[in-house]
């Protein structure tokens, strides 16, 4: 992995599909319909896709301060959004959270992916 390049707007789009996988399966637990661990997998996305970000994070900040910010504190909300759901080293069983509180957590990714979705035009630029 380490001798890989990518063009910044893959790293970007990367990180935007991830979020997209997250809306369209994880968050209505389609994914781990069994083990309800739906939790540790939506986290997973969110951490891969800010791992993108950081990466492209130093020229967006030269490109777009307003951006890079904005991005970033969605993906603090984001997170923060999860610390409820977590029980220890784990999160709780997808099966116990309601649907108000899914819809919440939707509501919390699409906030995080509009402004995400910028970022590969952004850069690319």
């Amino acid at each position: 992995m380490a001798t890989l390049t990518y063009q910044p707007a893959q790293l970007a789009n990367g990180a935007t599909d991830l979020l997209n996988e997250v809306a369209s399966s994880k968050i209505i637990g389609e994914e781990d319909t069994y083990s309800h661990t739906d939790l540790s997998d939506f986290e997973a996305n969110i951490v891969g896709a800010k791992k993108a970000f950081d990466l492209l994070r130093p020229a967006l900040q030269k490109l777009d301060p307003g951006l890079a910010g904005t991005v970033e504190q969605e993906f603090a909300d984001v997170l923060t959004a999860l610390k409820p759901y977590q029980q220890d080293s784990t999160y709780v069983n997808y099966s116990t959270v309601g649907d108000d509180q899914r819809r919440g957590l939707t509501q919390q990714v699409d906030a995080l992916a509009e402004p995400l979705s910028q970022v590969a035009a952004k850069v690319n630029g």
